[in-house]
């Protein structure tokens, strides 16, 4: 057998001793001496060591028996955190139907009437179950693959009408994550400013991995928040269990790829709650543990690197070197110019200003040109977001007014609409 000391403080003077044994090869006579000629608390250390086993330490067979055990020792310091409370919930209801507190509390019973014997899998399972908490059934579920299928329908179908010219223009960012998929297990965090088209690249993403034939499982967080458990979100969106269980399942012996997009819409849910952000966090520990599901997470830089919540959880994930991060830069030139000229005729991109060229490399700001090409409220010159943004406007309001629609109702309800927003602190 093999030993291992769990325990929330450290055991250092058990894990120098047991260093000290594994060190020393087969030669307990060496660790011994190893020992002795240590500052006074080693000896001593070993001493207790050897009283608590009712071993004799100045006895040559009984050093030899200790440092037997010593060899096959190890200690490991348990964070009692909230984070590691967290994740024994998660096993807890990946494994057992129950409630995870209860769950936990029976192993806890079952540790302290156990000591100094040895648990099986067996015994810890009709201890289990003698409290009615049984395992939790695997079968493989015919209602994912459908319920799969309508999540990926829902998630092309809400992107779509958020492409440049409803064309899909393909983007260097795509690939780097393609590549990044194929080695590793870091979470994938797709990052730019607003309207630069995270969400198309993800888009582009989803078709590439249709193409190659790779299982993934994709999330709109502007759409369908999550508020509770994973296995309650799956549930919610029409899935029988946690969307990783569900990936993990049609994957198989293939890598599944999760792809959760707007990560900083948790900002504004339920007037900046913090349980839709830690729902969130579950379920991306939930896949990173399966051991066959990458995730890809889209989101705002700035609430990237300045949303206390997303920066705290990105830090932290950085520093174990499980996230990289992938900017989301312009548009490629080439792609604007064919777009530009599409329309307005050949060479009209080339004779923009070099300020209204930069600008229509952002999807946003060359969606609203495209909007307005051809229309009366189309501007000749352009010099910030906010002029396309005024122009797009009024050629709105143009069309809500040739609908029979009284302007007066169109401002009422929007200054309704924003009051909403302002004062429930939510977008949606």
């Amino acid at each position: 057998y093999r030993f291992k000391f769990v325990s929330c403080a450290p055991a250092a003077s058990l894990a120098l001793l047991s260093r000290l044994a594994k060190d020393s090869g087969d030669d307990a006579g060496q660790f011994h001496a190893q020992v002795k000629a240590h500052s006074q608390s080693v000896p001593r250390e070993f001493g207790l060591f050897c009283r608590s086993l009712k071993l004799d330490a100045s006895d040559s067979s009984d050093v030899a028996q200790a440092f037997d055990l010593l060899c096959r020792s190890d200690s490991f310091q348990f964070a009692d955190t909230n984070e590691t409370l967290n994740e024994l919930h998660m096993w807890a209801r990946w494994y057992v139907d129950g409630a995870p507190r209860a769950v936990i509390a029976a192993l806890a019973e079952l540790a302290d009437i156990s000591l100094r014997k040895t648990l099986t899998a067996d015994a810890i399972w009709r201890h289990l179950q003698t409290i009615g908490l049984e395992p939790r059934q695997r079968p493989r579920d015919e209602r994912i693959i459908p319920a799969v299928d309508q999540l990926r329908r829902r998630f092309a179908e809400s992107l779509r009408h958020h492409l440049a010219a409803g064309e899909l223009i393909p983007r260097p960012e795509t690939q780097t994550i393609l590549e990044k998929l194929k080695g590793g297990d870091t979470i994938l965090v797709v990052h730019g400013p607003a309207g630069y088209g995270k969400s198309g690249v993800l888009f582009e993403l989803a078709r590439a991995l249709d193409e190659r034939q790779v299982p993934y499982l994709p999330f709109r967080f502007d759409s369908e928040p999550p508020e509770v458990t994973p296995r309650q979100y799956g549930e919610k969106c029409g899935l029988p269990e946690s969307p990783s269980w569900c990936l993990s399942q049609i994957a198989g012996a293939q890598q599944g790829i999760l792809i959760l997009d707007q990560l900083d819409a948790l900002r504004w849910t339920s007037g900046h709650a913090h349980q839709p952000m830690l729902a969130c966090q579950e379920m991306i520990r939930e896949a990173q543990r399966i051991g066959n599901v990458r995730v890809v997470v889209a989101c705002r830089t700035f609430d990237l690197n300045n949303d206390p919540q997303i920066r705290t959880w990105k830090q932290a994930n950085e520093n174990e070197k499980k996230l990289d991060a992938i900017e989301v830069g312009d548009l490629p030139e080439g792609s604007v110019r064919q777009i530009v000229d599409s329309r307005a005729g050949e060479g009209a991109y080339d004779r923009m200003r070099p300020r209204e060229r930069d600008l229509l490399r952002c999807v946003f700001n060359l969606t609203q040109w495209v909007e307005l090409f051809g229309s009366p409220e189309a501007p000749t010159r352009f010099n910030t977001p906010s002029d396309l943004m005024r122009c797009f406007w009024e050629n709105r309001r143009r069309e809500v007014a040739q609908r029979g629609v009284d302007p007066d109702e169109v401002e009422s309800l929007l200054n309704s609409l924003v009051d909403y927003m302002d004062g429930h602190g939510q977008v949606t």
